[in-house]
């Protein structure tokens, strides 16, 4: 009985038969006001008449809120909202402001860009609002703001500014779905996420002080795992393709598909087709993802389950091991995996048969597993995971590890190649859009590293290290991070692209209005005279009354004038006008198309636009005019509102008299079957157009690379291509590609030259060259890759504008991604970081 009574005083709840030290102590007294604090927020909320959570940006976790964005890119937010008063009904801004709560602009236009929604609260409901906004690419320190405006009493609910934190221009997120995320956190250990920079190079300029709030300059990807079982607001992943861009590769583990929303299954793919990296871990993914959104895109399936033993992974550690002192990898016990079947259009990644397959989906890349991803033997293996995951999965360039001088248990990371030290988001995300990426140019995206002396007037000049006989450059003395000239990155919303400025340009030229012509003054002035010579004559005749014709003469001749100086401010556009040219991308298979538009808008008198589009997906801002446009400076910003309603709006963009104002948007929309090779009758090539849409200026190129030149190097890439013309609905054409003869102007530029003519072209005509040329760029296509280039007349459906214009008028540029080369294959790092760091063990 004692020794009974004597367990349960000392296994009692409360009862501690020692001192409590003081670091517990502490601990625990930190923990209770923590709680205390939570309680008190939580508190003072429900006292609220209406109780708003903090935002949180897409992708992200409710539990863990953390205000990261990356600046240039459109971003969906999740914020919780309840109402404890009565029902609810509102509208929800947010909007990104300076240090000093001013508005910032928007894409270099002199515009405020405010983000809205409607928000219905019933009493006590708690509810997940879901908006869409785009921080601005500024390098001071970012704040978003959000206010809530109730629609019958007009009351405003302002919350303080949040001070928000960036992605630096190369870095991504690197988004994990997985039912158990904790097994991912050895991904921000590996030098592929989380590369180490160094020591003798100040990052300072990339991350100043006035915007100290972004993730370290050593960061690849920031990676993230939201919860997949929530089950009251589901997986806070973007609904919508265009916040998508800021994403560089997601991984899949053990989740069911239908935890996510079809508006979020159709993001992810549309993702994928443009560029996204997706890994799926095949022994607990696989069984679910058959017959699922991504079943059609796998490249292999499942054929049950096995063992994995050292044997089968000796080609993994031979190949892909890289390590100096060995290439071993421990096997502790058989791994649990999968049996791969390779499907028709998979492939196996190089040297791995049976353990990793892939395939490109458009511009994408799917990679399945026969392993675990997060294999401890796997992850263990130090020889080369970090090779692995860079050069097969990521398909990464090679690097070089080096000492770092002040931490031995870390590696030092350089490219193996020219620029050894480089800060390139291209090198970390695949994901490009044509309107947003063409000819993008390396040296204004990535980061430049000068001498610290190195400066000159007007910003810093580019000194080339001396090259040691290893060709690795000597980064002996300290160097500066110089930020890129184009910042956000690859796949960035910007207003100064190659494209986007070619397409201001052409609208500059075509906008405005057009004089009336000859024949109208023609039939006006025969209109007139008929009604004021024998018109009048006779109708006063028939009244007996001849003499008052010359009474009427005068009036008519009046209200002759009047008409008709109205009717020639309506036909020339004196009120208003519109001109649109789209860019139409499309990737191989995929129905859906990115729609990117720039609207040029001139009025006479002074007017409000609103712009609303069909899909509810559609993004929208002003458009920068150009370096001569100093508005903001003279006026300041003018107020707009991008709204997210049942259908997207911009409001309020004012033009002033007599001006031409631009605005810019984008949309993923399903234009059904466009374009497809098949075969005639006879077996022939052909090109169908399954499309009501009638085709001009058709042409189909391919990159053909490979040729040598005499000295045995490699020749530029060429452009192999025929040209078509016009390609009406429904009908078809047989195609056999040739070499193009270019010269210095784009393939096929005369050709397009002559039908301008015949159609009559002139000055005030859409010239939609410029964006041609750039097209068809060979140095913008992959080698193998198959594209078609086209026109289509007038703007594209989907898209009102109130008021509305007396001419509208406009063009689009078509470009079709028809299929790409292979997967280039993975090149081995030169060393591994074992290599060249010092660890407990002695290693």
């Amino acid at each position: 009985m004692l020794l009974l009574l004597a367990a349960a005083m000392l296994t009692a709840p409360g009862c501690s038969c020692r001192t409590e030290t003081p670091q517990e102590r502490a601990a625990r007294l930190a923990q209770e006001a923590e709680e205390l604090a939570k309680k008190k927020a939580e508190q003072e909320q429900e006292q609220k008449g209406i109780a708003l959570s903090l935002p949180t940006p897409m992708p992200g976790r409710r539990d863990a809120p953390s205000m990261l964005f990356k600046p240039g890119h459109w971003s969906s937010v999740a914020q919780g909202a309840k109402s404890n008063a009565e029902d609810f009904e509102g509208l929800l801004s947010q909007s990104f402001v300076d240090e000093q709560n001013d508005p910032l602009p928007t894409a270099g236009a002199p515009f405020a860009l405010s983000f809205s929604r409607d928000i219905v609260l019933p009493k006590g409901a708690p509810k997940q609002v879901e908006s869409v906004v785009w921080p601005p690419i500024e390098a001071g320190q970012l704040r978003m703001r959000t206010t809530l405006r109730d629609r019958k009493s007009g009351a405003l609910v302002d919350d303080a500014p949040l001070t928000v934190q960036t992605l630096l221009d190369h870095q991504y997120h690197f988004l994990v779905l997985a039912k158990e995320a904790s097994r991912y956190g050895f991904l921000d250990s590996l030098y592929s996420v989380n590369a180490t920079l160094p020591d003798s190079v100040d990052f300072g300029a990339l991350a100043p002080m006035t915007a100290p709030s972004t993730l370290d300059a050593d960061r690849n990807y920031r990676v993230v795992a939201p919860r997949v079982d929530d089950a009251e607001f589901g997986i806070l992943a973007p609904d919508n393709p265009l916040a998508w861009t800021s994403i560089a590769c997601v991984v899949w583990d053990e989740v069911d598909p239908e935890a996510l929303r079809p508006t979020q299954r159709d993001a992810l793919v549309d993702w994928l087709h443009w560029g996204g990296v997706m890994l799926v871990n095949g022994p607990d993914s696989l069984d679910l993802l058959r017959g699922s959104f991504l079943d059609e895109f796998l490249p292999a399936e499942s054929a049950g389950a096995r063992e994995i033993v050292a044997a089968d992974l000796a080609p993994l550690a031979s190949r892909y091991g890289v390590a100096r002192r060995s290439g071993e990898l421990k096997v502790s016990r058989p791994w649990s995996g999968v049996r791969l079947t390779k499907r028709p259009a998979g492939a196996w990644a190089p040297g791995l048969d049976g353990l990793v397959a892939e395939r490109r989906v458009g511009r994408g890349r799917m990679v399945v597993t026969a392993m675990q991803l997060a294999e401890p033997d796997l992850i263990n293996w130090r020889d080369g995971v970090d090779n692995f995951y860079n050069a097969v999965l990521l398909r990464r360039p090679p690097r070089l590890f080096k000492p770092n001088r002040f931490n031995p248990s870390l590696a030092v990371v350089y490219w193996d190649g020219p620029e050894p030290l480089k800060l390139d988001p291209a090198l970390n995300s695949r994901v490009r859009v044509f309107a947003r990426d063409a000819a993008a140019v390396d040296g204004d995206l990535a980061a430049s590293f000068v001498d610290e002396d190195a400066q000159v007037a007007g910003g810093f000049r580019f000194n080339a290290p001396p090259t040691t006989s290893r060709g690795v450059q000597s980064l002996a003395g300290l160097k500066t991070a110089v930020p890129p000239k184009r910042r956000g990155g690859v796949a960035a919303w910007r207003s100064d692209t190659p494209v986007a400025n070619a397409a201001r340009e052409a609208l500059r030229k075509a906008a405005g209005v057009t004089v009336p012509g000859a024949g109208f003054v023609a039939a006006w002035l025969a209109a007139y005279l008929v009604l004021l010579v024998p018109m009048n004559w006779l109708f006063f005749k028939a009244l007996g009354r001849v003499e008052l014709a010359w009474i009427a003469a005068p009036i008519i001749a009046l209200l002759g004038a009047l008409v008709v100086v109205r009717q020639a401010q309506l036909d020339i556009g004196f009120v208003r006008a519109r001109t649109e040219i789209a860019v139409i991308e499309t990737q191989p298979e995929h129905p859906r198309a990115w729609v990117t538009r720039y609207n040029a808008f001139y009025t006479s008198l002074s007017a409000a636009y609103e712009l609303e589009f069909d899909n509810p997906t559609a993004v929208a801002t002003p458009f920068w005019r150009g370096p001569q446009d100093d508005r903001a400076r003279l006026s300041g910003l003018a107020p707009v509102s991008y709204e997210r309603l049942e259908r997207s709006r911009l409001k309020g963009m004012t033009i002033s008299s007599a001006s031409t104002d631009f605005v810019m948007s984008e949309e993923v929309r399903d234009l059904g079957p466009l374009l497809r090779v098949g075969k005639s009758y006879n077996g022939v090539d052909q090109l169908e157009n399954h499309s009501e849409l009638r085709f001009e200026n058709l042409v189909i190129v391919e990159r053909r690379d490979g040729s040598r030149g005499s000295k045995g190097k490699a020749a530029k890439p060429r452009l192999d291509g025929v040209w078509i013309g016009e390609l009406p609905p429904g009908e078809a054409t047989p195609i056999a590609l040739r070499p193009t003869m270019a010269g210095d102007a784009a393939p096929f530029a005369a050709q397009r030259q002559q039908a301008r003519a015949d159609r009559g072209a002139d000055a005030k005509t859409l010239d939609l060259e410029p964006l041609f040329a750039l097209a068809l760029d060979a140095r913008e296509f992959e080698p193998g890759e198959r594209r078609v280039i086209a026109s289509v007349a007038g703007p594209l459906d989907g898209l009102t504008v109130s008021p509305d214009s007396s001419q509208a008028g406009g063009a689009a540029l078509v470009v079709m991604h028809l299929r790409y080369g292979p997967t280039p294959p993975p090149v081995n790092d030169k060393n591994a970081p074992i290599d060249v760091t010092q660890t407990n063990d002695g290693g």
